[in-house]
């Protein structure tokens, strides 16, 4: 396996990969990356065959905390290897025992890796979770994330059954208008600094930049109670997976529901489309060592179940 450091002539390449690969979603695509590349110093590797044909793709960047710190990627909520199908089992050791090589010679200390969960896969692709195995990786965080199956949901809590029924009965009316995205993000805004004294992972203005370059991928559902936004979410959509990137509700929206409502909804049409998993992200903070008991009992109560994300890192 030959490694080389990404630039920006490589971009056609590297989306083309992402596009065909077994594992790879539109967040590894470097127009997604590149929204916020002046947060990070980028230090995205190539993989290559030896007739010189890309089978894998990096994205990584140094952490912006620690200089001797690289992580696949800081920006992005899973990162790791990106693969075409032909790179597997003990290849794609090589491949990673490479990149381990690359970073030590470039100074780094530490490499972290955030594989990208198993429900996000075209078709199974863990086999660099086994590679970290092989080159001493351990496992530093795990978060635990809630999903829905599809196929075989789980079961509804009667909380939640009798949400969506009072939501309905309250008149909530389901918009998928992105017009209405901005006063989502303004309830959204409010919500966490009310509760948590933070705001949102993206800005209004980097959200909006995502959602006109990625119209196929990011979009918006939102509850409306006389024509005024309540409650909602901002979706990202994968081949496999409808992803709740965000969720807000003001006091209406929570003393009729209507959250509820939305939820169903988005999940229904994600049934509707062939769409394997409804993932609600994770219930987690302080570096998956807290669980919140509340907010994790909401997503099992709509019928998920738990998917665990790990984080790995090893010394270089």
């Amino acid at each position: 396996m030959h490694v080389s450091p990404y630039e920006d002539v490589h971009s056609a390449e590297w989306d083309q990969l992402v596009s065909q690969s077994v594992n790879g979603t539109f967040l590894h695509s470097r127009r997604f990356i590149g929204y916020h590349k002046n947060r990070f110093d980028d230090e995205s590797l190539l993989i290559r065959d030896a007739s010189g044909k890309l089978v894998g793709a990096l994205p990584a960047a140094r952490s912006p905390n620690d200089p001797l710190l690289v992580i696949s990627h800081p920006g992005l909520t899973y990162g790791g290897l990106v693969r075409a199908h032909e790179l597997y089992g003990g290849r794609v050791l090589d491949a990673l025992e490479s990149c381990a090589q690359w970073y030590r010679d470039a100074g780094f200390r530490k490499f972290q890796y955030k594989p990208v969960p198993a429900i996000y896969h075209r078709i199974p692709a863990e086999d660099d979770i086994y590679a970290l195995f092989r080159i001493g990786a351990r496992a530093w965080r795990t978060d635990l994330c809630a999903a829905i199956d599809c196929r075989q949901r789980g079961p509804m809590s009667r909380n939640r059954r009798t949400g969506i029924k009072r939501a309905a009965s309250s008149g909530v009316e389901i918009s998928r208008d992105p017009a209405h995205m901005e006063a989502l993000w303004a309830i959204l805004e409010r919500q966490l600094e009310e509760r948590h004294g933070v705001r949102p992972v993206h800005t209004w203005d980097e959200i909006c930049m995502l959602r006109d370059l990625f119209p196929a991928h990011v979009s918006c559902m939102t509850g409306l109670s006389k024509g005024r936004v309540i409650a909602g979410l901002v979706l990202f959509h994968t081949p496999s997976v409808t992803r709740a990137q965000y969720s807000a509700a003001d006091p209406e929206a929570r003393e009729i529901s209507a959250l509820d409502l939305v939820f169903e909804t988005a999940i229904s049409e994600s049934v509707d489309r062939g769409i394997r998993y409804f993932d609600f992200g994770n219930s987690n903070e302080d570096n998956g060592s807290v669980l919140n008991e509340g907010l994790y009992r909401y997503k099992v109560g709509l019928g998920a179940g738990g998917v665990a994300q790990q984080f790995y890192e090893m010394a270089l």
